[in-house]
């Protein structure tokens, strides 16, 4: 996944969760993973991104067992708490997910995932427990990937649920619409995060809204979570008070073309702080067009975000760019 900024503000900042600091390229994505199916109801999977290191370079890697009621995953897996953190980066409308997303949701972690489905999976109940999680330095920074060959290494423990419930039947991967399906499908969705980590405390929820229909694509959600450092934590970083966050993002797209041309707006509100009015509270526009080729094995995309601070200074951090990705 490939970057060409034409535009970055001049006060962009990569640890803000601008998309660039200066015009150029940048290396988004690099990963290569493979799975095998074993008597069609285990599996093995290992994914890496070759442009991290120091254990992070390990992206996923899990056993497991799933048939139509049930799912077990072990290992390095997704966290089952916001809908955006888990659809894959591959499938994203916009050059990158939403900022609140990324700063407040978990994404990988090292534990164990159990859950159930009912009604031809229109209902699945999904809950795990990981080792304790550690916030970064900043809000954009999000929760920290610990090396997993260091065991639960700063101590503690994470919770976390999360419930999907797809009415008119399952939604499918991604969030765009890209087969213009005339049926239309609508999932509601839900999560929650305690985490007891021996340096970061905190609860966290989410809520959720997706919906496809004739190309229209919808994708809505509200996260928030409350965070405590510990008196004497075993890590650096991360909060230093008691700290409330919030975001809200809403995203509505439509496939022009079917299978090659694709077009998303997204609007979001992130509040990084709610006890204080600063730059932390911004409101931030981006749109995208896609387009599609060769089987949707090749996307091009050209984005635009404007960021506007609510309090505070008012930063020049609008960027814009054109991404190449391919994958097979």
């Amino acid at each position: 996944q490939l970057q060409a900024a034409v535009l970055a503000g001049e006060d962009a900042l990569l640890s803000d969760g601008d998309a660039a600091e200066e015009m150029g390229f940048r290396l988004r994505r690099a990963r290569m993973g493979i799975e095998a199916t074993i008597d069609k109801e285990f599996l093995v999977g290992v994914e890496v991104d070759l442009l991290e290191s120091q254990g992070s370079a390990l992206h996923e890697a899990y056993v497991g067992w799933e048939n139509q009621w049930a799912v077990v995953h072990a290992g390095l897996i997704k966290v089952p708490m916001s809908r955006s953190a888990r659809i894959s980066s591959e499938t994203l409308q916009l050059t990158d997910r939403a900022l609140g997303v990324r700063g407040i949701a978990p994404f990988q972690q090292v534990g164990l995932l159990i859950g159930g489905k009912v009604w031809d999976e229109k209902i699945r109940l999904t809950t795990g427990v990981f080792n304790g999680l550690s916030h970064g330095k900043t809000f954009a920074s999000g929760w920290d990937r610990m090396d997993p060959t260091v065991g639960n290494r700063f101590g503690g423990f994470s919770v976390a649920a999360r419930l999907d419930i797809d009415p008119l039947g399952t939604l499918g991967s991604g969030v765009a619409d890209l087969n213009q399906d005339p049926n239309l499908r609508l999932g509601i969705g839900g999560g929650f995060l305690l985490n007891r980590g021996e340096t970061v405390q905190g609860l966290g929820f989410s809520g959720d809204l997706q919906l496809k229909w004739y190309g229209v694509s919808l994708l809505a959600e509200f996260l928030s979570d409350k965070l405590e450092p510990v008196e004497k934590p075993t890590q650096s970083g991360g909060p230093k008070a008691e700290v409330v966050r919030m975001a809200v993002t809403g995203q509505l797209g439509y496939t022009i073309l079917k299978h090659l041309l694709d077009v998303a707006v997204r609007v979001e509100l992130i509040d990084e702080n709610t006890s204080i009015n600063d730059e932390g509270d911004a409101l931030l526009i981006g749109a995208a067009v896609t387009v599609h080729l060769a089987d949707e094995h090749l996307k091009i995309q050209a984005g635009y975000t404007h960021r506007k601070e609510q309090h505070g200074l008012d930063r020049d951090n609008d960027g814009a760019l054109i991404q190449l990705e391919g994958r097979f």
